[in-house]
This record gives C-alpha cells, structure tokens and sequence, in this order.
C-alpha cells in the first residue's frame, strides 16, 4: 500500500486495514480492540496515532491502567496483546519503524472458583426480583432465562446473546460455529423442560433473538449483570461475571462424573482443569450418570 494511503490515526488504521484482513472473527473481538485503542488515546490525551505504537508509550499505557486505574492484570495483559497484535502487523507491512518489544504481564495463577447452590439460589432471586424490561419482555423473565441456558449448556455469553429461535427445534438448541468463540465448532444441546419453559416466555412472533435486548453496546450488558450480583449480595468483580455460570457448569458437572472437557468443547484437558473446574466441587464427590448438572444445581 502506498505510504501515503496508510491511515495515521491509529482506529482508522484498525478499521481500514488490519481488520478486514482477519477473516471470520467475530464482532465482539473487533469492539474489545476498539475500546482498548480507544482507552490508549484517552492515556495519550490525543487519538491515538501508529507512532504511538512504541515501546515506551505502550509500557507507560499499561502501567497507568494497573497503577492508576487499578485494573486487574489479566485485563490489561489482554490489551497488551491487541496492541501489540496490531503493532506486529504494522512492523511487517513497514508501517512503522520496528517491532515492539513490551515484556508480557505475569499474572499470579488463581485457582478457579465457581457458585455454590446458596449462591445460585440468591443469583436466581434476584433475577426474579428485576424490575423493568429488557426489550419487550420483563427484565425477571430474560434473566431468568439467561441463566437457566447458560448453567445447563455451559455456553459463552456471546454465544448466549447471538441466539435465535430458528436455531431451537423441541427441545435441541443448536448453536453454529460462527456463533462460537474460534467460529470453527458448532455445538448441539437437548434443553430440559425447565430451561424451555423459561425460553417461551421471552417468544415473540416480530423478533428473531431469542435473548433480545435494547442495550447499545455489550458493554451495557455486563454493567447491567455486575448491579444483578449486587442486588443478589455476591460479589461482582470480573471473575464472578457471567463466566463463572460457565465453571459452575463444568464443575458441577464433573463432580457428577461428566467429562467437562468435553462438554466445554476444549481440545486440552489442562485449559478445563487450570481455568474452570472449582476443586471445592469437582472433589466433593462422584456420581456415575444421570442429568448431574440439573440435578446438583437444583434446577431440575
């Protein structure tokens, strides 16, 4: 590309070139980079440009945001990386002078921790409990719903919000890989009367998602579930958002003698035993068979 066509701003550049050459990744990946460049410009006090995407700028970024804005190191790891994906891009096209060289953040291991039944019986509450609405049903019915589909699946969030009722025959809910996270796999679920149950009160004959909401950023989501926990009593920092639904259901599951490995779609024993599963559970004891996860979790 001719220099002088290369966009300087540094979001222009994200949006004209490096995007549209990652192919099949998903919206959601694409709004994480923009908040993050977006969070670097702030720091700046300009927009960011790509001859801010230096070494002493980038480190100066990322210790402000665990210094200063108190963020936890996963998170700002997290932005290191999108900068410097982006960076490495750059340096190869020779849109900028050189590569970076920005040392990773080394977060302490945490040992992965899920909800106990006292937890979900007062997370459930509290959905009953939401006034208002969340598009055009109550805000108790949708979260309700939400919750139920995702202790008994054990599927991401994203996913969750990108479902639509032509993907749900009976009782099989069907979620396409490009709905996924890697957008390679698709999985296949048999809903148990209860979760159908909650899913029809959110039907509408005019709108397709099933999880339908008005909120104009995913952002509005999680602000929306931190005050859910809140009103719930239980804490609401980053690892107990809705993630933590996901461990819940995979270590429930295992302590049932389910194989959470593969319900999560992991091709790694060790990404499910490291990050999801709550020794406090899987250890508790063993079941052989039977619908574990409804059953341990009281939701039938």
């Amino acid at each position: 590309m001719i220099a002088s066509l290369v966009p300087n701003n540094l979001l222009d550049y994200f949006n004209r070139i490096y995007w549209p050459r990652k192919l099949g990744k998903s919206p959601r990946t694409a709004a994480l980079y923009r908040m993050t460049i977006a969070r670097f410009g702030e720091a700046l006090g300009a927009p960011a440009t790509l001859a801010n995407l230096n070494d002493e700028e980038v480190i100066c970024f990322l210790q402000k945001r665990l210094e200063v804005d108190k963020r936890a190191e996963q998170t700002v790891d997290k932005e290191r990386d999108k900068l410097l994906a982006i960076a490495e891009f750059a340096a190869r096209k020779r849109h900028i002078p050189e590569f970076l060289d920005v040392p990773q953040i080394s977060p302490a291991e945490r040992l992965p921790t899920c909800w106990r039944k006292e937890h979900l019986d007062a997370l459930l509450q509290a959905c009953r409990e939401t006034p208002g609405s969340i598009g055009t049903v109550p805000a108790s019915a949708w979260w309700l719903a939400f919750h139920y589909v995702a202790l008994l699946t054990g599927e991401r969030t994203e996913a969750l919000l990108s479902l639509r009722w032509d993907m749900l025959s009976g009782p099989v809910l069907s979620v396409p890989a490009k709905n996924r996270k890697g957008r390679k796999k698709p999985q296949r679920y048999v809903l148990p009367p209860i979760a159908l149950e909650h899913l029809e009160r959110l039907r509408r004959t005019d709108i397709d998602a099933i999880f339908h909401t008005d909120y104009k950023c995913v952002g509005t989501f999680y602000n929306r579930y931190g005050a859910l926990l809140r009103r719930a009593g239980l804490p609401d920092t980053r690892e107990f958002k809705p993630q933590c639904l996901r461990r819940t259901f995979a270590s429930f599951l295992e302590a049932g003698g389910g194989d959470a490995t593969a319900a999560l779609g992991h091709s790694c024993r060790k990404v499910t035993r490291e990050s999801y599963l709550d020794t406090g559970v899987t250890d508790a004891g063993k079941e052989s068979h039977g619908s574990v996860v409804g059953r341990m979790l009281g939701l039938g």
